[in-house]
Formats: structure tokens, sequence, C-alpha cells
């Protein structure tokens, strides 16, 4: 046998001979102390909404107040359509959710418009809260749109809005 066969002989038992470690974790303690914990918490655990979460802020007084108004169910809308040859514009006054010509008040100036709106107060539902709107054509002259305002302010009708017409 030569040298070299002799040399490589020794070299493979020698690799043969070693023992090959590997490191391994155990994890079996640690699943058993996780799932004890899950079966604690499961266990331990509320799963019930509770009842009567939202709340109600009722009046403190009991039965029905002695200053019981009626809601305005509808506002007070004041139409101007543009006159011809510089005259008051025409001014329908309606006080209902209707649109035909029987929900709807003529009044020929605004000093009527004013008298017309002092009236409605006498009506159930409507006081000096009621909202009052103003609908005015573009072509109507704004001075009569402001005399319009002016009636409705003295008549003392706290909210009064324009609008489009």
């Amino acid at each position: 046998m030569t040298q070299e066969k002799k040399i490589a002989e020794r070299w493979t038992c020698r690799r043969k001979s070693r023992r090959v470690f590997s490191w391994s974790l155990n994890l079996t303690p640690m699943m058993d102390v996780m799932f004890n914990l899950l079966i604690f918490f499961i266990v331990t655990a509320s799963f019930t909404l509770p009842e009567g979460v939202l709340e109600a802020r009722l009046p403190r007084t009991i039965g029905v107040s002695s200053e019981a108004r009626a809601v305005p169910v509808v506002p007070i809308r004041i139409y101007l359509e543009p006159a011809s040859g510089g005259q008051v514009s025409v001014i329908r006054v309606s006080t209902s959710l209707k649109g035909d010509a029987s929900s709807l008040n003529l009044a020929k100036d605004f000093e009527d418009l004013y008298r017309l709106l002092m009236s409605l107060k006498d009506r159930p539902g409507i006081d000096e809260n009621t909202p009052v709107i103003i609908a005015a054509k573009p072509e109507v002259v704004w001075d009569q749109v402001v005399n319009a305002y002016n009636a409705a302010i003295r008549a003392k009708y706290k909210s009064v809005v324009f609008a489009g017409y």
C-alpha cells in the first residue's frame, strides 16, 4: 500500500468516528404552558354584552308640562312675482305644503302682507318662531323683496330667510 492510500484510509476513519451533534429545542413544555394559559383566559373571559348600554336622557319632570305648545309643521312662504308697469309685485302667502291655488292667500300690498302675517299668528301651530321663507323671482325689484322682509320683521317673526323661486 502506498503512503497516499494509508493517509486516505486514516482520514475516512476519522471522519466516520466523529459524532455529529445537532442542537434542538424541546418545545413540549412551552406548548403545555401556552395551552394552560389559553384555557385559563377562555374560562375567565366574559363574552356577554351588558344590557342597557344606550343612555336615554329623559326629562326630569313627570307628565306633560303646562308650557306645552303646538309645534309648527309648515313654514310660512311668501312668493313674490313681478308686476307689469312698475306696480307692486304680486304677493302670495302660503301656509301649507300644497302648492295649489286654494292654499295661497293674495295680498294687495306690503301693508296688507303685514296684516295677513299678524292674523296668521292666531292659527294653531304658528307663532313668532315659525320660519318665514321669502321666495322671489329674479325679475322682482329688490326694494319689494326688502319690503316683504320688513313686513315679516314688523309682524315680530324671528326666523326670516330668502329662497329662490
